[in-house]
């Protein structure tokens, strides 16, 4: 009995490889340069192809820029675009806007202590404005929603003592000012990796 408990469960086994074999790759493409480029999203746009959000080391002004790849549906680079200063910039996440730009933030790091850093682009990567929130101590950023009245937030964590972080939320309109921001926490270090809209707003 026991041996044919094994071959049973062998057979099921056997059955549940063949049933949910992996499909075959259709293409795969590399990016970037002879520095450590790192991607953070890939979103999908209109017209089929994909956008490739992340940090370059080997393209832009800094030791780390901003930076986005467009490309077909097939893969191929149509264009990208750095964003970034003579300091170290890196993404975190990146989304598609209504309006068929996108929205990239993460962390400048320049002097002692990071800032939040976010940038939006129109639909061919052009940057339209910039926003950078320094709260005094190390800040960062780590997810970035468009809310259903077109604002965007941002959240991540900002230093509020020396041994002590909260979440940051903050809320900001579509040209990229401020509306409000809010720090939640307690005696210890806080951290937030993402955000989302719930239903009732």
């Amino acid at each position: 009995m026991q041996t044919r408990h094994t071959y049973l469960i062998i057979a099921l086994l056997l059955v549940s490889s063949i049933s949910f074999a992996q499909p075959d790759s259709l293409w795969s493409r590399t990016y970037g340069g002879i520095e450590g480029d790192y991607c953070c999203d890939a979103l999908r746009t209109a017209d089929g192809g994909y956008l490739l959000a992340g940090t370059t080391n080997s393209y832009g002004e800094g030791a780390s820029d901003f930076w986005i790849v467009k490309t077909d549906e097939s893969g191929d680079s149509l264009w990208s675009r750095t964003y970034g200063s003579q300091a170290s910039e890196s993404c975190n996440d990146a989304i598609q806007t209504s309006d068929g730009g996108s929205v990239l933030a993460g962390t400048v790091h320049e002097n002692l202590n990071p800032d939040v850093w976010v940038v939006k682009t129109n639909g061919v990567g052009d940057s339209l404005w910039s926003w950078r929130f320094d709260g005094g101590g190390e800040d960062h950023c780590d997810g970035v929603i468009q809310a259903n009245n077109g604002d965007y937030v941002i959240a991540g964590r900002t230093q509020i003592s020396e041994y002590d972080t909260d979440l940051l939320l903050v809320k900001m309109d579509t040209d990229g000012d401020s509306i409000w921001s809010r720090t939640y926490g307690g005696i210890y270090s806080d951290d937030c990796q993402g955000v989302i809209q719930t239903d009732d707003g």
